[in-house]
């Protein structure tokens, strides 16, 4: 089994950076795709600000002779309007604050991966106040014997390279900040037509398809 790395950097932030995020909260959240049908989603941010978690409970990719092509990709767009923190949260001398996106962490579980195919994660993050900014990590994964039924559970962390990271405007207390986009897209492809692959998700918490991304803060002067 091979692992390819992108966009993958140490994560360094300050203590000032992660409790800025304190107080900061989703505004009804959205999301569309064929990996992302209504009702099988959830979208959370934690209370420190600093992670959005997205869960899926019917992502599910497939390849292989018994599947019809449109399996092998499947993807989801996530809307993501953020509120700034209220004045409350903001550390003394604090008037407003920004934010971006720095990376993200995928859990989940292949049931079949089979020699010959190959699982790609792309997360492609912009947002609607900087049309120039896209940025993208990628997670890719070789079949083999270790990926073999029952195949086997993943944690894979890719990080945006601080150099390449994009904050948005300021903003002022208890304010949307901005929205951001995050798409998932997981693609297979085989270069053995007889061999299988079979990314599943369900509803059992260690079934989920589970994507974390990494929310920097930093303050500003609106």
């Amino acid at each position: 089994m091979k692992l390819s790395i992108a966009l993958l950097t140490p994560l360094l932030v300050t203590g000032q950076e992660i409790a800025l995020g304190t107080g900061a909260r989703l505004i009804q959240p959205r999301h569309s795709g064929n990996g992302c049908p209504s009702g099988s989603t959830n979208i959370t941010m934690s209370a420190s600000g600093d992670w959005i978690t997205i869960t899926h409970s019917k992502f599910r990719t497939y390849i292989g002779p018994s599947y019809p092509p449109a399996e092998k990709t499947k993807n989801c767009q996530v809307q993501l309007p953020i509120s700034a923190p209220s004045a409350e949260h903001f550390p003394q001398g604090v008037k407003g604050v920004q934010y971006t996106l720095a990376g993200t962490e995928y859990e989940g579980y292949y049931s079949q991966l089979d020699e010959g195919v190959t699982a790609i994660h792309y997360s492609t993050y912009y947002s609607n106040q900087m049309d120039t900014y896209t940025a993208t990590t990628i997670a890719r994964f070789d079949g083999g014997e270790t990926w073999r039924a029952p195949g086997r559970s993943y944690n894979e962390s890719r990080m945006i390279p601080l150099s390449s990271l994009a904050y948005t405007y300021c903003a002022r207390p208890g304010a949307t900040a901005a929205t951001f986009y995050a798409n998932e897209r997981v693609a297979m492809n085989s270069s053995n037509p007889q061999a299988y692959g079979v990314s599943f998700a369900g509803e059992a918490v260690d079934l989920l398809y589970t994507r974390r991304i990494r929310v920097l803060w930093r303050a500003c002067t609106p």
